[in-house]
């Protein structure tokens, strides 16, 4: 039995160690837990500096126009009262949506989509053996390049100042410009012979470019030396648009500027009431007052039937979407015409009408036409009409919204919870931290939405600096053995020595 107690002494003497052995080792899993705090640590910080969006969709149009024509003669026909003719000079336009898929214009003459594209649309009505003839008067690339327009286009319209235009498409986006000059409008209809509208020369230019993490539309049209019937005289419009759009925000902005206005040589400005002589101006001996010149445009303007007036810019946000609107100086033309009577003779019975008629669709037996009329059927009454010319000089417009997708976070740290070393033993465990969430898709056509977090927040540790789980697995061993060894040593004494 002395040996016996001699063993037991021994380990009640090794028992007693074990505590310090166990703060030993605290102390070691405290040292691994900061270690593995600073790692972690590092990382996020590397991670937070990449955490960029990217680009995954856009819809853009970027456009610039030296002047833009609309022609319109209310009630002609039974359509709504809406431009019926186009015709734009120096157009330089980029379409561009998810792909991407380029399209882009340069032109001096542009007579708006439906003419220009009108030869595509042979293929539909005519037989596939006719070639198609597509508008020639423009530059058009296209991305990806099809059998109809590559990657680059010029078009040249001869030698010296000859009208033009520019277009390229590639992945990364598209530009265009188109020049035109000496545009002569209602030559000697205005004030003693002059035209109602003369230009100088005129230049559109745009792009939209498509970066990694945002996407930018801009768009600047110059127009040079305007004269307007004869008296009022403008230097330059210049007018610019540009937006950009990073996926959750469009920051559009825009701008239109006139240069010098003159009256007979008398300084003036416009605004969007019309225009009004300042004086002040250089003119010769017996310049009338600028009252006096006022007066004597605005009957000049009026018998011509001419309106003029500066259109603001406009800036519009939908969310990740800028639109931008330089506006323009827009100038009027009111022409008036009368249509006779017209004696049809056999046709209506010796009858005078109002015009020839023409058909009734509803008289023909087609099952479902029956007393309908078709597009033009209505004649056009005797009487007089006004036909409406609609100038805008200096368009710029940016329309950009761009798709981007968040990379997906990860968390620093996930941690088991507190434990406790009291009366209740090792402590109670917390539920885990929150998982990766992935950031919302907002774009053209949808909203974006926030993140959706699937669990609870992250655990706080009890011990400062030991998020990561590695030095409580350490401890938690420790602690094992510790609580377990004296019930081995009972086990091994009943069991084993004290039974020799």
């Amino acid at each position: 039995m002395a040996e016996t107690g001699g063993d037991m002494n021994r380990r009640m003497k090794l028992f007693w160690r074990l505590p310090v052995a166990a703060a030993l080792a605290t102390a070691a899993a405290g040292a691994l837990g900061p270690a593995a705090h600073a790692d972690s640590s590092s990382s996020s910080s590397s991670g937070s500096s990449g955490s960029n969006t990217n680009v995954v969709g856009e819809a853009v149009t970027t456009e610039a126009i030296g002047a833009q024509f609309a022609f319109n003669i209310p009630n002609l026909i039974p359509l709504p009262n809406q431009n019926l003719v186009e015709e734009d000079l120096a157009f330089a336009r980029s379409t561009v949506s998810t792909g991407p898929t380029v399209d882009s214009i340069g032109a001096p003459y542009y007579p708006g989509d439906i003419l220009a594209n009108l030869g595509g649309l042979e293929s539909e009505f005519f037989p596939p053996q006719l070639p198609n003839t597509p508008y020639p008067f423009m530059a058009r690339a296209q991305y990806p390049a099809t059998p109809s327009y590559g990657a680059t286009s010029t078009f040249a319209g001869g030698a010296g100042p000859a009208p033009g235009g520019t277009a390229a498409a590639n992945v990364n986006g598209g530009n265009a410009s188109g020049t035109v000059s000496d545009i002569v409008v209602g030559a000697g209809m205005g004030q003693g012979g002059a035209p109602l509208l003369e230009f100088a020369a005129m230049q559109s230019q745009e792009s939209a470019t498509i970066a990694t993490s945002s996407i930018t539309g801009t768009a600047t049209s110059v127009v040079k030396a305007i004269e307007v019937a004869g008296m009022v005289d403008i230097t330059q419009v210049t007018s610019s648009a540009q937006s950009t759009s990073d996926g959750s925000n469009g920051q559009p902005s825009a701008s239109v500027k006139l240069g010098q206005v003159t009256v007979d040589g008398q300084q003036a400005y416009i605004d969007n009431q019309g225009v009004h002589v300042a004086g002040n101006g250089t003119s010769s001996v017996a310049v009338p007052t600028p009252q006096q010149l006022q007066a004597s445009l605005n009957q000049t303007l009026s018998q011509d039937g001419i309106t003029i007036r500066l259109v603001d810019p406009k800036q519009t946000t939908n969310g990740a979407e800028g639109i931008a609107d330089s506006g323009g100086l827009e100038i009027t033309i009111n022409h008036n015409f009368s249509v006779p009577f017209v004696n049809t003779g056999g046709l209506t019975n010796g009858a005078v009408q109002p015009c020839i008629p023409t058909q009734d669709i509803g008289s023909v037996p087609i099952p479902g036409l029956q007393g309908q009329q078709a597009l033009g059927n209505v004649c056009l009454p005797a009487g007089n009409y006004t036909a409406v010319t609609s100038v805008v000089l200096g368009m710029a417009t940016a329309d950009v919204n761009a798709s981007v997708i968040a990379p997906l976070s990860v968390p620093n740290s996930v941690g088991l919870g507190n434990t406790g070393l009291g009366n209740t033993g090792l402590g109670s465990l917390s539920s885990l931290g929150s998982t990766a969430t992935l950031g919302s898709v907002s774009g053209p056509g949808t909203s974006g939405t926030a993140p959706t977090h699937l669990g609870g927040g992250l655990l706080k540790f009890p011990i400062r600096g030991v998020p990561a789980p590695l030095g409580w697995v350490v401890l938690g061993l420790i602690l094992c053995v510790i609580f377990a060894y004296p019930l081995m040593l009972t086990a091994r004494w009943q069991f084993l020595v004290g039974r020799r």
